[in-house]
C-alpha cells in the first residue's frame, strides 16, 4: 500500500511541471504582447517580471512544502 504514495508523488510532480511550463508560456506570450502593458506597474516589477510574479512564487513555495513533506515521511519511516 505504501508504494501507491510514490505514484501519487510522481503524478503530483508531473502535474506541477506541466503547470509550470504552461504558466511560463503564458508569461512569455504576455511579455511579447504589443504594448498592452499597464503604465502603473513600478519599474522594479517590469525589470523582474518573473521574480515578482506571484504565480511563480506560489510554485516555488508549494514545491518547497511538498518536498519538505516527502523528506519528512522518508526520514520518519
Amino acid at each position: 500500500m505504501e508504494y501507491f504514495n510514490i505514484y501519487y508523488v510522481i503524478i503530483g510532480i508531473i502535474i506541477s511541471v506541466i503547470g509550470l511550463i504552461v504558466t511560463m508560456k503564458i508569461a512569455k506570450d504576455q511579455t511579447n504582447a504589443k504594448n498592452e502593458r499597464d503604465e502603473s506597474v513600478p519599474n522594479e516589477g517590469r525589470q523582474h517580471s518573473i521574480v515578482l510574479n506571484p504565480v511563480f512564487i506560489t510554485y516555488i513555495a508549494a514545491s518547497v512544502v511538498v518536498l519538505g513533506y516527502v523528506v519528512y515521511w522518508m526520514l520518519k519511516t
